[in-house]
């Protein structure tokens, strides 16, 4: 008998996830055209059977219970982070047995919500509290992903943000960087003001270590529209005398980080030679761009996966207190830094 080849096979043979196979077979945004091409080459070369795949979240089985997913539309559409996310929640719940509803806002919840069916609902990234508390009011048990609120009680799920960026600032200080910059946008997301706090929190302790220290942290707050974030980092660049010009650039995120390089690149300054640059994410652009970047790791399906394991353990242990679950950060050091 034949082995029935699945997608976790055609990533492992690419080296790639099975995130990005998924959404090449499946036509969507989030891989580049080679990428997408390699996937359907090798799916090909190994017979995998094309109809077994799900083009659209609307084509789902039917389940007798699901789990009620509340995320952006924003959020939903980004592919290098939440697409991601929102793949380990599905695979999670189907794992379970379990369907999935995803809605973006309140006017889009089900009713009535005390439908038996629904089992409980997965909070995906920052949204308002005024949304939170319409979720909370239903009394089924609901669990945040990203996002944290003192006046809702839920179960949680995190990155280790703050340490993300606290491993990826000690990178640079190491290197001997004295003048460095963090490049994010606090409103982007809670996980965007972590990872300032935690450069902040590494410096300010530096400094307090090394009192004779000509250490500096800057801010640069890119704009909300990231098409406009070349000419944002132009007009910055242009602006800075060639002697003041700083070493070291932290970026929340690994495609600020890529727009970031790209720029330093067109006004003629090195990286990692004369600036070296670190991302966070290891989104896989981040291993093909140019120079290759510096990033650390932080899970993305695993959050999915881990957020449907708490409303499963909150489904059995309905009176138990309340976690908050943070995931490991791992830096990764390639040529940018």
């Amino acid at each position: 008998m034949v082995k029935k080849m699945s997608m976790q096979t055609i990533a492992n043979r690419l080296g790639i996830s099975k995130f990005s196979v998924s959404q090449a077979l499946a036509g969507k945004n989030g891989v580049s055209q080679e990428t997408r091409q390699r996937v359907l080459d090798m799916a090909e070369t190994l017979g995998y059977r094309m109809k077994n795949i799900y083009p659209s979240h609307e084509r789902q089985p039917s389940f007798e219970k699901s789990v009620l997913v509340s995320i952006k539309q924003e959020f939903r559409n980004e592919p290098d982070f939440w697409m991601r996310v929102l793949a380990g929640v599905i695979t999670a719940c189907t794992a379970y047995g379990w369907g999935y509803t995803i809605v973006e806002d309140v006017k889009d919840l089900p009713s009535p919500m005390s439908d038996d069916k629904i089992v409980g609902i997965i909070v995906l990234g920052t949204t308002s509290r005024n949304h939170l508390f319409t979720l909370r009011a239903t009394g089924l048990p609901m669990i945040l992903v990203d996002h944290d609120d003192p006046l809702i009680q839920a179960d949680i799920i995190l990155n280790a943000n703050m340490d993300a960026s606290r491993l990826a600032c000690k990178h640079l200080l190491s290197k001997g960087c004295h003048s460095l910059i963090f490049v994010g946008r606090d409103s982007f997301s809670i996980s965007f003001r972590e990872r300032w706090w935690g450069c902040k929190m590494v410096t300010d302790d530096w400094r307090k270590s090394n009192p004779t220290s000509t250490l500096t942290l800057g801010k640069w707050t890119v704009p909300q529209i990231p098409s406009l974030w070349a000419q944002y980092f132009d007009k910055r660049l242009s602006s800075i005398q060639p002697d003041k010009m700083m070493d070291g650039f932290l970026c929340a995120n690994d495609r600020i980080a890529i727009g970031l390089m790209e720029s330093l690149c067109s006004h003629g300054i090195q990286v990692p030679g004369q600036c070296p640059v670190i991302g966070i994410d290891n989104v896989e652009a981040s291993a093909t761009s140019t120079p290759p970047l510096t990033t650390v790791f932080l899970a993305k399906e695993q959050l999915g996966t881990r957020a449907v394991e708490a409303l499963k353990r909150r489904l059995t242990f309905s009176h138990a207190i309340p976690e908050k679950i943070i995931l490991s950060a791992e830096l990764i050091v390639r040529h940018s830094g």
